[in-house]
């Protein structure tokens, strides 16, 4: 009876909270365009609100608008609860960060906290908007707010996408449907004003990281990375999977593996360890929770191959040219798997993607299914990605283990 009560008060306090959203929403995106600061302030926010993944790929025209505004100071706007700012922090390009919260009732004082700002332009260039990182954008001051043309997916209704495209500026077209997010920023990009940019791979360049600590067992050997975890539990491959991926790493290369993610992923990698054979385990190290994010980024810079989930770090990888693999859903096939540059010589430092092709739920997310169909609890893993086999994989990195010998 307890928990019925607090679901209920749950679903209230939610219930509010988004109808005080909405109300928010519709009254800052129809003042926008008044909310104008007095004098010009010499600085532009770049809205990156979304994944680790989505910073990297942007990270490939980042320095061209970084020149494009070389007289202003760029700040970039941040998640609190992603981990991208760990690894931001060391980017050159931007003068400062900023964190907000986008989720609780936290999220309310951000609005306040935007309020007080004022940008000479403010670019949100994520193409899969959501409605409350908008409000932020017209809580703002601005001269000019400016944004790619949205697929509208996530917004509640069509209403709240008509009122968030009229608190913009200029809306810069791009094409229609399903395309990768390299040449969204590309579009992006040119929209702005940069001449001739091409979709591309990610420029490390400007992310100057720290020393590495020294590694424990094996260092100076060459490893493997696998990061089993990702931020979505539906897109998690299954732990008994990854042992076995893991397993045929160890009986297959005469290196060091090492299971990466953050503290919270410490369950699921010691639940590998325990399913490798004792033999293999003395090259095995849980590295989770024991290196921040700029400091796994430094490893990936020196991996001889990363695998794992749908995460921010087989994005590192490409962006690094390290050879990488990933276990994909459907969903994201054509938005952020395969890659797609227009620079063919790049090609060989695409990421592997490993994905159930011809599915009969494949193009859920175009066909506007937001939950998995097949998907009953929070925790489950989706279909698409639960019916790949640890054999799959093993073929998959069987491949790219003989290119990284030759």
């Amino acid at each position: 009876m307890k928990q019925v009560v607090l679901e209920k008060k749950k679903s209230i306090r939610t219930r509010i909270s988004l109808c005080l959203e909405r109300s928010l929403l519709r009254y800052l995106s129809a003042r926008a365009k008044k909310r104008r600061p007095r004098r010009k302030c010499g600085k532009i926010l770049v809205v990156r609100t979304d994944g680790l993944g989505d910073y990297i790929l942007w990270l490939s025209v980042e320095q061209k608008i970084r020149e494009l505004y070389k007289d202003k100071r760029m700040e970039l706007l941040f998640d609190k609860r992603k981990p991208t700012p760990q690894l931001a922090r060391y980017d050159c390009a931007a003068d400062s960060l900023l964190s907000v919260h986008i989720v609780t009732w936290k999220r309310f004082l951000s609005v306040l906290r935007m309020y007080r700002r004022s940008y000479d332009v403010i670019i949100q260039p994520i193409y899969s908007r959501l409605a409350f990182t908008d409000l932020l954008v017209f809580a703002a001051k601005a001269s000019e707010r400016v944004t790619i043309d949205s697929n509208g997916q996530f917004f509640a209704s069509r209403a709240e996408w008509e009122w968030s495209d009229r608190g913009y500026d200029r809306i810069l077209p791009c094409q229609k449907g399903t395309r990768h997010e390299l040449v969204r920023c590309a579009e992006l990009a040119r929209g702005l004003g940069v001449k001739n940019c091409l979709a591309s791979l990610p420029d490390m360049s400007g992310i100057l990281l720290p020393q590495v600590p020294e590694l424990p067992d094996g260092t100076g050997r060459s490893y493997f990375m696998v990061f089993p975890s990702a931020s979505w539990k539906g897109k998690v491959w299954e732990s008994e999977k990854f042992a076995a991926v893991v397993q045929w790493m160890l009986e297959t290369f005469d290196g060091v593996v090492y299971l990466c993610g953050d503290t919270q992923d410490v369950p699921v990698c010691d639940r590998i360890v325990r399913q490798v054979r004792p033999a293999g385990r003395k090259r095995l190290s849980v590295l989770a929770g024991r290196l921040n994010l700029a400091q796994l980024a430094r490893m990936i810079q020196k991996a001889a191959l990363v695998f794992g989930n749908d995460t921010g770090a087989v994005h590192l990888a490409a962006a690094y040219r390290v050879k990488a693999a990933a276990v994909v859903a459907e969903r994201e096939i054509g938005r952020f798997f395969p890659y797609e540059t227009q620079y063919p010589q790049q090609a060989a430092a695409f990421p592997v993607c490993v994905h159930q092709q011809g599915i009969s739920c494949s193009g859920c997310l175009l066909r506007g299914e937001p939950v998995c169909r097949y998907r009953k609890h929070v925790t489950e893993t989706v279909r698409c990605i639960s019916s790949i086999q640890a054999e799959d994989v093993i073929l998959v990195l069987r491949d790219l283990f003989m290119r990284i010998q030759t």
